[in-house]
């Protein structure tokens, strides 16, 4: 009988995601040549953002995450990169972050229930 290789994989994440089911903005291309995707985000994490979108868009794809929160009056704004998509659903990782706007997603994912 032949010896059993096992392979471990580890499934930890990089950062755990936590329930956010908030509308959301997806910004494609340049000022004046935008196209404007909307969907609904369903997790959030220090790395980036799952949501389900209305439109098909390609992984690799750079744009721009915008969203409200209740009770506040500003909507903020986040670089990212869509990474995987499966349909209409897909992965999101917040890129070239600001220390401030990597501070506000802490805030946020510190703030939502595990």
């Amino acid at each position: 009988m032949s010896p059993v290789t096992i392979i471990a994989h580890d499934t930890s994440r990089q950062a755990q995601r936590r329930p956010f089911d908030f509308r959301i903005k997806l910004v494609i291309g340049k000022r004046g040549h935008e196209q404007v995707v909307h969907g609904r985000s369903h997790d959030l994490s220090y790395g980036g953002l799952g949501a389900t979108l209305t439109s098909e868009v390609p992984a690799g794809t750079v744009a721009e995450i915008r969203f409200a929160l209740p009770n506040v009056r500003r909507e903020f704004r986040f670089p990212a990169r869509l990474v995987h998509r499966s349909g209409f659903r897909c992965g999101l990782r917040f890129s070239a972050l600001s220390p401030d706007q990597r501070f506000l997603i802490q805030r946020i994912c510190l703030a939502l229930p595990r």
